[in-house]
Parts: C-alpha cells; structure tokens; sequence
C-alpha cells in the first residue's frame, strides 16, 4: 500500500498542467449557458461550478458531521477554500499569461465585498467552536442570499 500512496502523491505537482490547457476550452460553453439559461456568468462561475465541482468534498464533510467529527468537517471546508484561494486562482493567472489571456487578480468592489463579509460571517460561526442547527441554518441562509445577490448582480464592463 505505501508503493500507491507515493505514485498519487508523485502525479500531484503536475496534474494541474493538463487542466490548465484544457482551461480555455471548458470556460467557453459557460457564456453559452449563460445566454440560453439566462443567467450572468458570475453566478455559474462562483455558485454553480463549485458545488458540482465539489461534490465529493461536500459529501465527505456532510459524512463527517454526521458522525460528530467537526475538526474533520472543517478542516475539509475550510482547507479547500484556502487551496482555492492561495493557490488555484494565482496559477490559472500565471498559466493564463503564458497562454496569451489577459488575466489579473483585481477583482471587483461587488466580490471583495462579498467575499469580506462571508469570511466575517464564517469567522463568527466558528469563533466558540461549536455548532448547532441555528448556527448551520443562518450559514445556508447566508449562501442563498450570496447566490441571489450574484444571479441579479451585472458588473459594468469598463473595458
């Protein structure tokens, strides 16, 4: 068994190279959703993808709540957002200036804002270190208000 956890770990730090090829042409049929659906590419982008995306990590945590593992739960929650965050969105820039994209890091006063206030949110959930279902419905509530507000939102295009 310790042989096939070296050959995962050794595909690892070049698996996001094949992606980040391939990147260019699963972003395309986004603006096609959004234009039979009806819907801004913002809210198929931030709401949408992640919780198809994500599905097996949500699956897991909701495991693991289940069995009253909340560090668990957590560290999955938490460390994907983190892995997201830190790493993921800086990589796709850097591999998207390399394949001639112009991408940056400046995002919008509408996503700061959101972004500031859901970890402020988050932050004062887990500030006791426990949980209940008030606590789990006011986060779900939270996440609906977040994908309203990003399926009615329109960013002015100041190109």
């Amino acid at each position: 068994m310790p042989c096939r956890q070296n050959n995962e770990f050794s595909f690892r730090p070049i698996s996001p190279f094949p992606f980040s090829y391939l990147l260019p042409h699963l972003s395309l049929p986004f603006y096609g959703a959004s234009d039979s659906w009806n819907m801004p590419v913002a809210f198929i982008s931030v709401i949408l993808l992640p919780i198809v995306g994500n599905a097996a990590e949500h699956g897991s945590a909701i495991m693991f709540a289940m069995k009253d593992k909340l560090d668990i739960t957590l560290g999955v929650a938490i460390g994907s957002s983190t892995q997201i965050s830190m790493f993921v969105i800086p990589f796709c820039v850097v591999i998207g200036w390399f394949m001639g994209q112009p991408m940056d890091l400046n995002f919008q006063l509408f996503e700061t804002a959101t972004l500031f206030i859901t970890v402020l949110v988050v932050a004062f959930m887990l500030q006791e270190g426990t949980s209940n279902y008030f606590k789990g419905l006011m986060l779900i509530l939270g996440y609906l208000i977040v994908a309203a507000s990003f399926f009615v939102h329109v960013d002015s295009n100041d190109d």
